[in-house]
């Protein structure tokens, strides 16, 4: 259970690395690199424990059924991140942040994929509050990495996706099962 959290914690941890990468382009003041890489944290902490929630509630629900909904919604999320790679044009595109809320909403926009994968886990019995700690921690550090090795790692930001669609992808087959 341990490696298959670090795992999907950098998976889910690239929708993050990969938007630093793309603020860092543009350079965005030390202030603004840090509450971004705190709100990360905190949301990669606490929607995967809505979701884990939600999941488990499902599962009282829905039965015997609840498992394979929350395999599929990772394999779905999977082939999502894969999809959203393959047409991205540009691995360091520019983003225009005019104000801390805009970037609250991207804060939001790279954690919402962790509720998914919190509900999934959840329908499959997975430990809540060890896997959103090691999702937070993992995030918040891979974000703060990627504003330090923008200039390095800038043109392979469509790999980051397909690695993360395919560890979601596999784990989901795995709940499957």
């Amino acid at each position: 259970m341990p490696w298959e959290m670090v795992i999907l914690a950098f998976a889910l941890s690239t929708d993050s690395f990969c938007l630093s990468l793309a603020l860092a382009c543009q350079g965005l003041n030390k202030l603004k690199i840090w509450l971004f890489t705190l709100l990360v944290g905190l949301l990669h902490v606490l929607l995967p424990l809505l979701g884990m929630y939600l999941g488990q509630s499902s599962q009282r629900i829905l039965g015997t059924w609840a498992p394979s909904l929350g395999a599929l919604a990772l394999i779905l999320m999977g082939v999502k991140v894969i999809y959203d790679g393959l047409k991205r044009k540009k691995n360091c595109e520019k983003i225009y942040v005019p104000n801390c809320m805009y970037l609250l909403f991207l804060t939001l926009a790279v954690s919402i994929d962790s509720l998914v994968a919190g509900f999934g886990l959840g329908t499959l019995g997975f430990q809540l509050f060890k896997a959103s700690l090691i999702f937070g921690l993992t995030a918040a550090i891979l974000t703060r990495l990627a504003f330090s090795l923008a200039k390095y790692l800038g043109r392979y930001v469509k790999e980051f996706d397909y690695f993360a669609g395919g560890v979601l992808i596999l784990l989901g087959i795995r709940g499957l099962f």
